[in-house]
């Protein structure tokens, strides 16, 4: 027999998932303030400098450029897979309702 996964089960390891997540995403969020404290700079400094084309060689703008590109995509592609879980649970207590065009039968 196959064990299917239930509802609040997805939900609950999704829900662990997310917090792994962002406890991830917060101590990449404090390892980049400490490197911004070390280097003495700003986050805005930063994104001007790499924003400037002047700042680098042609061919290595270019891969800047491609690599920027890659990874916006890769998100967008990521964030379209999310699906929601509330959305899901309310599709099948949609499914479980019983239509008016049923007859109940003994």
């Amino acid at each position: 027999m196959l064990y299917k996964e239930s509802i609040s089960d997805k939900i609950l390891r999704t829900e662990r998932k997310m917090k792994e997540l962002s406890i991830q995403m917060e101590k990449i969020k404090n390892d980049y303030q400490q490197l911004l404290e070390e280097l003495s700079l700003t986050p805005q400094q930063i994104s001007h400098h790499i924003n400037n084309p002047e700042n680098f060689s042609p061919p290595i703008w270019e891969k800047i450029q491609k690599e920027k590109a890659h990874l916006d995509e890769k998100l967008n592609l990521e964030l379209s897979q999310i699906k929601d879980p509330l959305k899901n649970e309310k599709g099948y207590l949609e499914q479980a309702t019983i239509k008016q065009h049923w007859l109940f039968v003994r």
